[in-house]
């Protein structure tokens, strides 16, 4: 893991200047996420089980307009301090477009929850503002992500029950993908002792309306790096596994480490 949190001294300074309260995100803004995919789930991390706990997924058909109201309150509540403003019209959003949304609950109370999203997802530097670049992987692909844990239930074995529970819920093949920030640490250590690993690297740079976006894809001991550039208001697309394609035809021995 120390590897794979190792930056440039470059880099990190960026991080801290656009992590600073004196800097406008709208003037400079410095951002690296990490791209993972689940390999194999880790049976390990079952053996721990908190009590009293159900999985499930919900479905909006099965309450009514007043229901469906309070469950999306008791999400944003969930969040807590972390919520951003437009926490509740997203999980609206997410809704109506179909993505799935798995909780847990404790004692019928929701107490966690984590978000489904097939074929693509939106990466949201900003919360939905205007840093955003879209992920697309083929049919068969979902991003896990947008997940939250009540303060009182972490580091109890909700987390790898809940992501089993996500997995086993799609068809057998089916390829999953999740982000974290850089400096996420306890998420990224959560994610890689499930069975998760890095394959990619997301970065965000941006000075005034022009914004950078780097993509490193690795395969071995091999990266590709896929870079797009553009003016304020526009969201990019990266497709996965076209890059992934590129990759292993621009280095044949790349396929072999695979």
């Amino acid at each position: 893991m120390k590897k794979l949190i190792k930056h440039g001294h470059i880099l990190n300074f960026l991080h801290r200047i656009s992590q600073s309260r004196l800097c406008l995100h709208k003037l400079f803004y410095c951002h690296t996420l990490f791209g993972l995919e689940l390999d194999s789930f880790n049976q390990k991390y079952l053996s721990r089980r908190a009590k009293d706990i159900t999985y499930e997924v919900v479905n909006q058909h099965d309450m009514n307009d007043e229901e469906f109201d309070h469950f999306v309150d008791i999400l944003v509540t969930i969040t807590e301090a972390n919520a951003p403003n437009n926490l509740r019209d997203t999980f609206y959003s997410f809704f109506k477009l179909g993505h799935k949304c798995f909780v847990a609950k404790h004692s019928g109370e929701v107490v966690a929850y984590y978000w489904g999203f097939p074929d693509s997802y939106v990466v949201t530097y900003d919360n939905y503002q205007c840093k955003n670049i879209k992920l697309t992987v083929d049919d068969n692909g979902v991003f896990f992500g947008n997940g939250h844990i009540a303060s009182n239930f972490r580091l109890k074995g909700v987390f790898p029950h809940l992501a089993k529970f996500c997995v086993d819920w799609y068809s057998p093949g089916t390829r999953f993908l999740t982000l974290t920030d850089y400096n996420n640490y306890q998420s990224l250590n959560s994610h890689i002792r499930i069975g998760y690993e890095a394959i990619f690297t997301l970065q965000c740079l941006s000075v005034g309306p022009l914004q950078f976006h780097m993509l490193k894809l690795k395969s071995g001991k091999r990266k590709y790096g896929f870079y797009c550039h553009f003016t304020l208001g526009q969201m990019p697309t990266f497709n996965i596994v076209i890059l992934e394609d590129l990759l292993l035809n621009s280095y044949p021995d790349a396929a072999a480490n695979n």
